[in-house]
């Protein structure tokens, strides 16, 4: 079997590139001055085993050649491209600051890098590869959880300078989902490894739909989820490259329930001082409604919701109920037609509370 020949040649591949990568780290000033600006220290650069790929076609082509690996293997282990109008392969990897990227198990399956000067893309990732799966690692996960035993917390974040900006002030249960939203085999790996975890994602508007994807992915497990209390735009390596360890441990200390994050992304994004932006919040707010896991959680958000639209809680409760129920309707006509026994008919008239509850939700 060729494939089963060719791993272990690919994970020493990959352990030979993160090799010469650091010791080219070893030789450059500039991107030394990079990593020291970023504030991080010899220890934490030697932890995570930085590394630098040089301005250069060739430079880690020729050195793993000369090692006896060939073009073929430097491809499948996505180290290498092919030229498009030529014979032969470069680099894949060039003027970037490099960090190895592990598998559960600590092995090196990838790399990724981030351009030094103006540059895009600013990051880049190993392609996918027979070692390499993005949705099926997180990054830093083979430091956080060591040995059998989940930890009681981990914190994640997107990508890998958030999770060595949090180890270099003190937080090393840091783990990194790289950008891509939660698949199910990293919801396996939480799952094994953590009983509580703070979700730590950006807090622009992509970052608040990563982390809504990322409850909705968790919302099946037995996992508490809180999401980290970052100031709005921000991401955890700014908050600690401003404020230092004690912005980003005021932000954990202050980690928001679901039902809180829910109602706070949605109501800051609407004008909920007109009735348009309160049902615009109501409808945005359904589906997620629905997965809440208990019915406590789902009390809390409609009192919560109750406070912010300035609604009665039985309001906003009716008017997320009628909006379900019009959902399931909605999806019922559009099955295909089964057989089934007509409803009988409630022939009796709405009584005088009834029609004035129905007056009262219609006007949301």
């Amino acid at each position: 079997d060729d494939d089963a020949v060719n791993i272990p040649r690919l994970y020493e591949a990959m352990w030979n590139a993160q090799d010469l990568f650091r010791k080219q780290l070893e030789k450059s000033k500039e991107a030394t001055a990079y990593l020291n600006e970023r504030g991080f220290s010899e220890d934490v650069v030697h932890t995570f085993g930085f590394g630098f790929a040089p301005e250069s076609w060739d430079n880690l082509t020729n050195a793993l050649k000369r090692k006896r690996f060939s073009e073929d293997e430097l491809l499948e282990a996505g180290l290498v491209r092919k030229r498009r109008n030529a014979e032969g392969v470069y680099d894949y990897f060039r003027h970037r600051v490099i960090l190895p990227i592990h598998n559960d198990y600590g092995k090196v399956v990838a790399f990724g890098g981030r351009v030094i000067a103006e540059g895009e893309p600013k990051y880049l990732n190993s392609p996918e590869t027979q070692i390499y799966s993005k949705g099926r690692v997180l990054f830093n996960l083979h430091r956080a959880v060591q040995g059998n035993e989940p930890v009681d917390e981990l914190i994640l974040v997107e990508g890998y300078f958030d999770v060595v900006a949090l180890y270099q002030v003190g937080y090393t249960n840091s783990i990194a989902s790289l950008g891509t939203a939660l698949t199910e085999r990293q919801v396996r790996l939480l799952q094994k490894s953590t009983r509580r975890v703070i979700i730590g994602y950006d807090s622009d508007n992509a970052g608040i739909r990563a982390t809504l994807r990322a409850l909705q992915a968790l919302n099946e497990t037995d996992i508490e989820v809180l999401v980290l209390n970052l100031p709005a735009g921000k991401d955890p390596d700014d908050v600690v490259r401003a404020e230092g360890r004690q912005g980003i441990k005021k932000a954990i200390d202050t980690a928001l329930r679901v039902e809180r994050y829910l109602c706070d992304s949605i109501c800051n994004t609407e004008d909920l001082k007109s009735s348009h932006g309160k049902e615009r919040a109501l409808r945005r707010l359904l589906p997620l409604f629905s997965q809440l896991p208990t019915l406590v959680a789902k009390q809390n958000l409609i009192r919560m919701l109750a406070e912010r639209l300035d609604l009665s809680e039985e309001v906003v409760r009716r008017s997320l109920m009628q909006r379900r129920a019009r959902e399931a309707a909605q999806q019922a006509l559009e099955e295909p037609v089964r057989q089934r026994p007509p409803a009988p008919l409630d022939k009796r008239p709405p009584s005088g509370r009834a029609r004035a509850e129905r007056q009262l939700i219609c006007c949301f």
